[in-house]
């Protein structure tokens, strides 16, 4: 007798964790989102069909907004998302406009810069080639890997892929830029010529900033890598002293070779430590705005559209439902962890109550002194 086949999965349940993250990146779009400095720097395990469930849905949140506003990678089953604070977009924009306008500084020499652009903030897509030592099957097969930098320069004669990618990280997420990097170069299959890491920290006592750069490089002849140039140079100490020394970058970084006249790829340009700590200075100032009055008019009293019962009630009952899955986590967590314990116990019981039982029989598989 054969069963009925059980029914699916109610789909409202089918992808809890796709739920949690647009439910996170809703309070986040309208500001009420919960503890939001653990959200800064987030990473799920999302298998590859609860992935294009998210990218599916997105749209319950508004695409637009996330596709400009947040940051997010997708590699290997891994969804990381990121929500830049108002210190991490002040001086990357600083960063990112301090390069550029040194590039056009250079253009009257250098034709090939007038085609030089910033692509600020764009989510790209690496198809990423065979590894050396990987289990892919062929040289054809192709994992497909999201990226979202903080920001990209691009050259018109191939902008398939930005030339130099700029990554402003915090201390938590330091140990993921070197992997980040790697992604950028290997991932892009070189095309992606230079990846420029700036690595702040929070908090007033210590004021380290530093900074590291990658580049393509060959091993064994053939074997494409990414190699690291500059590594942790710091450009402001932890007492927020200014170190000598610059951020220094060649034009090749932002033009294919083949734009360029020989000798013009090793032309540089230098964004000085001093200037960089100025720019993080800058950032830094801004991260707490004013609230006193622009102008002596402005007005006395203030008044703001009254909210509706249903979004009142949507955006408490979303951050209800978040910190009500966050004890859960902890929760589960918490009992794996005790389970785990004990579990290793119990499993090393097993074991030897099989073993004993096992010993007790002959070759024919008959207990010992049964009768045949």
């Amino acid at each position: 007798m054969s069963l009925p086949p059980s029914p699916p999965p109610s789909p409202k349940h089918r992808y809890p964790l796709v739920d949690r993250i647009l439910r996170i990146l809703r309070l986040y779009k309208v500001g009420t989102l919960p503890n939001r400095e653990a959200y800064e720097y987030a990473s799920f395990a999302l298998p590859a069909d609860q992935y294009a469930e998210l990218q599916r849905r997105i749209g319950e949140v508004d695409e637009g907004w996330y596709q400009d506003k947040c940051r997010w990678d997708y590699d290997g089953g891994r969804y990381t998302l990121r929500m830049p604070s108002r210190v991490h977009e002040r001086f990357t924009a600083l960063v990112d406009e301090a390069i550029y306008t040194s590039l056009k500084s250079l253009q009257s020499e250098i034709k090939a810069l007038e085609d030089v652009y910033q692509g600020r903030s764009t989510t790209i897509a690496l198809h990423a080639p065979k590894l050396e030592n990987s289990s892919q099957e062929s040289s054809e097969e192709e994992i497909i890997v999201n990226r979202s930098p903080d920001a990209t320069f691009l050259h018109k004669g191939r902008d398939a892929l930005p030339m130099c990618v700029v990554e402003v990280s915090y201390s938590q997420q330091r140990k993921d830029l070197p992997r980040l990097a790697e992604s950028y170069i290997v991932d892009s299959r070189h095309e992606v010529r230079c990846v420029v890491g700036l690595d702040i920290v929070y908090g007033k006592r210590d004021r380290t900033a530093s900074l590291s750069i990658w580049r393509p490089g060959i091993e064994e002849g053939d074997v494409g890598v990414c190699e690291c140039e500059v590594e942790g140079v710091e450009f402001r100490g932890v007492d927020g002293g200014v170190r000598e020394g610059g951020l220094e970058l060649r034009v090749g970084d932002f033009v294919p070779g083949e734009f360029l006249r020989e000798g013009e790829g090793e032309k540089r340009i230098t964004i000085s430590f001093e200037r960089l700590a100025a720019f993080l200075a800058d950032a830094e100032s801004q991260a707490t705005p004013s609230t006193k009055p622009q102008t002596p008019s402005a007005p006395k009293k203030f008044r703001k559209r009254k909210r509706s019962p249903s979004e009142e009630l949507s955006d408490g009952r979303e951050a209800a439902y978040l910190k009500l899955e966050e004890a859960e986590l902890e929760k589960e967590k918490k009992v794996d962890a005790e389970w785990r314990g004990a579990g290793w116990v119990k499993d090393q019981v097993e074991v030897e109550v099989v073993e004993r039982r096992r010993s007790k029989r002959g070759k024919s598989g008959r207990a010992v002194g049964e009768a045949s």
